[in-house]
C-alpha cells in the first residue's frame, strides 16, 4: 500500500485551499485535487509498505520530543511546470523540525527518500497541469489574486494512505 507523512491545513486556510483548487479546476478543466487528498503539506513523499507500524512508531516517538513550529502560507509557485501550489514561508526552526523528522525515518532501512525530498520544499499543491504553458497561465492568474497570508503551525504529523485513489488519514500525530 502507498502512505505519505503530512502537516494537514486545517481551519480558514484549509477553506480558501479547497475554494481556489475546485476554482482553478473549473477554470483548467483540471481534477479538483481535494477529491484525492485534503489540503496538506508534505512532510515525506509518498512510499511504498504493507505495514507502517515502524514508521509510526518513529513519527510517535518524534512528537513527543518536539514541540510546533509555524509556518505561512502566502503566494504561488509551480515544480516542473506541472504542478502549482501554495507557497510556504517558514523560519529556520521549522525547516530543521522536518530535517529531524526525516533523520529519525531514515532510520528505518527499507523506507527510501527521492532527491527531491532534501532539501524539502514546503508546499501545499493546488492542482496538477496538464503541460508548461498551463501552468504559466494558471499562475500568471494567481498572481493577479489578492494577496493571502496564513498563519499556521506545524502542529501535526498525518499518515495517509491510499485507497482506491484517495489520500485518507490512518492516524494524527499531535505535536505540542
Amino acid at each position: 500500500m502507498k502512505y505519505l507523512l503530512a502537516c494537514m491545513i486545517e481551519g480558514k486556510a484549509k477553506v480558501y485551499h479547497i475554494g481556489l483548487s475546485k476554482r482553478l479546476a473549473e477554470q483548467f478543466n483540471l481534477v479538483p485535487i481535494s477529491l484525492s487528498i485534503d489540503p496538506h503539506v508534505t512532510l515525506k513523499a509518498p512510499f511504498e509498505t504493507e505495514n507502517p507500524d515502524e514508521v509510526e512508531a518513529v513519527v510517535e516517538t518524534f512528537v513527543a520530543r518536539e514541540k510546533s513550529e509555524p509556518l505561512t502560507l502566502t503566494g504561488f509557485s509551480d515544480f516542473r511546470k506541472k504542478v502549482v501550489y501554495m507557497s510556504v514561508e517558514a523560519p529556520k526552526q521549522t525547516h530543521m523540525l522536518v530535517r529531524r523528522l526525516q533523520d529519525q525515518l531514515r532510520g528505518i532501512p527499507w523506507l527510501k527518500f527521492i532527491s527531491n525530498e532534501f532539501p524539502l520544499t514546503l508546499h501545499a499543491t493546488l492542482c496538477y497541469t496538464k503541460n508548461a504553458r498551463q501552468s504559466k497561465r494558471i499562475i500568471s492568474l494567481l498572481l493577479r489574486e489578492k494577496p493571502f497570508q496564513f498563519n499556521l503551525l506545524l502542529d501535526n504529523v498525518a499518515l495517509l494512505r491510499k485507497q482506491r485513489g484517495k489520500w485518507n488519514v490512518v492516524r494524527t500525530f499531535r505535536v505540542p
